[in-house]
């Protein structure tokens, strides 16, 4: 069961590519590697990762907003 994680995982990657590619969802992907843990306790990591995806978001939200349809 455990030793089937990174199989899991790799499959979701794969799916969520795909999906992407044929335009049925909207894929916002870190741009920088994230060295944050999922049981990080530094809140400065924390905050400039948080930073990072805000960053981001308001970076995609023209394209979002176009996929989604919605006027500006």
């Amino acid at each position: 069961m455990l030793n089937e994680v990174p199989d899991r995982y790799n499959r979701m990657q794969e799916e969520i590519d795909r999906l992407e590619e044929e335009g049925r969802i909207y894929v916002i992907r870190p741009d920088k590697h994230v060295t944050v843990q999922r049981t990080e306790k530094d809140k400065r990591k924390l905050e400039a990762l948080y930073g990072d995806g805000r960053r981001l978001a308001e970076e995609h939200m023209g394209k979002l907003k176009k996929y989604l349809e919605i006027e500006e």
